[in-house]
């Protein structure tokens, strides 16, 4: 098996584990447990992808770490627009991972994923950093 092959393999599994956070989201509030699995996950991803040639992959890991970090801490809500969002980085994964990876149109749509989900992060009104507070909670 080659490298190529060993990566495809492994980010296909990674590709699922995003899949079942992605159901978890949508079942209201993820367990820690599936917390910690979708940013390990996505850690692997952003720690990986380009050291195997595809730095779209380490680009959408980045994003996805810390979008589950704010969902993690309360700054994002798990809403089915967010299981979506997940479902669509599993299913661009996925097709990444096919036989002909060097598809330019399953990167490219790796890449616009990875703008999605940084806009979701920052469109959220009490992300990290700013001044508001986690959005489980409410300020008074």
């Amino acid at each position: 098996m080659t490298l190529d092959e060993l990566f495809r393999e492994v980010v296909s599994q990674m590709a699922v584990g995003l899949g079942r956070f992605a159901q978890a989201v949508r079942s209201g509030a993820p367990s820690p447990d599936s917390c910690e699995e979708a940013h390990g996950i996505a850690h692997s991803l952003h720690g990986s992808g380009k050291l195997y040639g595809y730095p779209c992959v380490s680009e959408l890991g980045a994003a996805l770490e810390k979008l589950v970090n704010a969902v993690r801490q309360g700054y994002a809500d798990p809403t089915a627009a967010l299981a979506s969002l997940f479902d669509a980085c599993s299913a661009a994964l996925l097709a990444l991972c096919e036989e002909d990876a060097s598809n330019e149109d399953a990167r490219s749509r790796v890449r616009d994923l990875t703008w999605e989900s940084e806009c979701v992060l920052h469109a959220s009104p009490a992300r990290p950093g700013a001044s508001g507070s986690p959005a489980s909670t409410s300020s008074v």
